[in-house]
């Protein structure tokens, strides 16, 4: 009797458990930090930007790269092929 007793506590809690998890609404939360602000509709913006790099390698940034091109021309250059580990 007490078997089934707590047998029916358990089932009952572990239901219990499940519905309270599940009564969590689907609706989606409304974010004030990202969901307030005026959309400005009158810019119209560049339909084709074209982007630019501004990249300036330091020597020590250049010196680095020339030597990991050597290290990859030498290895084509032998019979094992470039590979990413005798770097």
């Amino acid at each position: 009797m007490k078997r089934k007793g707590l047998l029916f506590l358990a089932v009952g809690m572990l239901l219990a458990l499940m519905t309270a998890c599940t009564s969590a609404s689907d609706e989606p939360k409304v974010n004030p930090d990202v969901n307030n602000g005026v959309v400005d509709e009158s810019y119209v913006g560049n339909p084709s930007p074209v982007l630019e790099e501004n990249y300036h390698q330091s020597p020590a940034e250049e010196k680095v790269q020339q030597d990991v091109l050597d290290k990859l021309k030498d290895q084509e250059d032998s019979e094992e092929g470039p590979t990413i580990h005798g770097i």
